[in-house]
């Protein structure tokens, strides 16, 4: 289980950009779109926080993540990526567990994550 946990912890960021919040939201929009495998819903509800939610087919969630925006004293603005939550699952035969521990969201986690590093 450790190498998934390890895998999307290299996936979180902070980082500060010369961009305005209103494009790193923008960027944010754009990298979700292009995201592959789950659903990804977004929420915004306040100016400088974005919430992501990883959903599948049955909308049961699978992971969670937030990227927060503040003003930098430098005159830009520090970027956050997190994830806060995300479902584990481990393949099984006959109650014998068989391959590595995996997680649904690594997939799209990363997309939006290196798409948003990428443009910042």
């Amino acid at each position: 289980m450790a190498k998934i946990d390890e895998k999307m912890a290299a996936l979180q960021f902070t980082t500060v950009t010369r961009r305005a919040p209103a494009e790193v939201s923008q960027l944010v929009h754009d990298a979700v779109a292009m995201s592959r495998g789950l659903r990804i819903t977004l929420s915004q509800a306040e100016e400088d926080r974005i919430g992501g939610v990883a959903k599948n087919f049955a909308r049961v969630v699978l992971g969670e993540f937030s990227v927060a925006m503040t003003p930098d004293p430098s005159g830009g603005t520090s970027v956050s990526f997190e994830i806060s939550d995300y479902s584990r699952f481990r393949s099984t035969m006959f109650l014998i567990p068989v391959g590595p521990v995996e997680a649904p969201a690594y997939k799209p986690f990363k997309d939006v994550s290196e798409h948003v590093r990428a443009g910042l």
